[in-house]
C-alpha cells in the first residue's frame, strides 16, 4: 500500500511540475537586465525534535518570480521546513530570510515574517 501510495504522489508530483514547465514556457521573458533578487534565503538551517534531526544544513535560495515545490515523502521534513519560514516553528541553526524578515534561532523578525509570507495548513 505504501508503495502504490509513493508511485501515486511522484506521478502528481511529475504532472505539476510538466504544468509548471509549460506555463512557464507562455510566460514572457524578464529583461536581461534585471536579475532576480532572492525573496527567500536559507543558510544552513538545522532543526531537531528531542534527539531526531530533522533538518540537516538546509542552503535554499528563492529569486522573485520562481516557484519552488517542496516534495517528499511522509516524514521528510516538508511541513517542518515551511514552517521554520513562516515563523512558526523554531529551529536550532542557522538563518532564513524572508522577504527581507531575519528569523535566527533566537527569533528575529517573526511578525513581519509572518506578514509576509503565506502558507496553507494540511488538513
Amino acid at each position: 500500500v505504501q508503495r502504490a501510495a509513493a508511485r501515486a504522489a511522484r506521478r502528481r508530483a511529475d504532472a505539476l511540475t510538466r504544468a509548471m514547465a509549460a506555463t512557464d514556457a507562455n510566460a514572457p521573458a524578464p529583461p536581461r537586465s534585471a536579475a532576480p533578487a532572492d525573496v527567500l534565503r536559507i543558510r544552513g538551517l538545522g532543526k531537531w525534535y528531542g534527539d531526531h534531526h530533522a533538518l540537516r544544513e538546509i542552503d535554499l535560495a528563492v529569486g522573485a518570480g520562481e516557484r519552488v515545490v517542496v516534495c517528499g515523502p511522509s516524514g521528510s521534513g516538508k511541513s517542518s521546513l515551511i514552517r521554520c519560514v513562516n515563523g512558526l516553528g523554531p529551529f536550532q541553526a542557522g538563518e532564513i530570510v524572508a522577504c527581507g524578515a531575519r528569523l535566527t534561532p533566537g527569533g528575529g523578525d517573526v511578525a513581519r515574517a509572518r506578514r509576509e509570507v503565506g502558507m496553507v495548513f494540511q488538513q
